[in-house]
């Protein structure tokens, strides 16, 4: 009786350690996205290529500046490790122009720009009218709801951890709401659920 206790414990013990090596293994190729200003779903990550391209979805860093708001307001949990993924908006030289409270990017309006978040409290905003400089990112989903450079700034280069490409899109109507380009939502294997 006690060697089969003792055997099941080892063969727990053993799956789980299994377990969490796979997790890990995967959280190295793999994340994903839950958040409500893109598609929700598994997203691969890819290699950062040489040339960006507006269209492609990355993963980075929360800007400094705005970590403590981010958690203060529940949109990410402070005791956990989050990035965001957000679409690439603008890239070095293109001209970021915000007026009554729209988004306009080489003068093509892009979307909306608040000044109260959903619950009526203050959004940071950025400078009305500049061109985007070397090693800087503009990046913006086009949902209005969306926490991206039109409310913190442009991010840095350096703080791109990858390319992103959905693996596995969980709601084929919330892809289709027009948050990226059609071709940056493409997943990479037919969807589930």
């Amino acid at each position: 009786m006690k060697s089969k206790r003792i055997f099941r414990l080892i063969l727990i013990l053993l799956f789980l350690i299994i377990f969490l090596l796979i997790c890990k293994f995967l959280s190295t190729k793999f994340i994903i996205q839950i958040s409500t200003c893109m598609p929700k779903g598994i997203y691969i990550k890819k290699e950062i290529p040489s040339k960006l391209a507006c269209g492609q979805i990355l993963l980075f860093k929360i800007p400094e500046h705005v970590k403590d708001l981010v958690f203060q307001r529940g949109w990410f949990l402070s005791n956990l490790n989050f990035f965001m993924t957000k679409p690439i908006a603008a890239l070095e030289g293109d001209v970021i122009l915000i007026s009554k409270n729209r988004l306009f990017i080489n003068n093509k309006y892009f979307g909306q720009v608040k000044n109260n978040d959903k619950k009526g409290l203050p959004l940071p905003q950025i400078s009305n009218h500049f061109k985007i400089p070397k090693n800087k990112i503009f990046v913006a989903s086009m949902k209005d709801d969306s926490f991206d450079s039109r409310y913190f700034g442009l991010i840095d280069k350096k703080n791109v951890l990858a390319v992103v490409k959905p693996f596995v899109i969980f709601s084929r109507a919330h892809a289709l709401r027009g948050h990226v380009s059609s071709d940056a939502l493409r997943p990479l294997v037919p969807e589930t659920l």
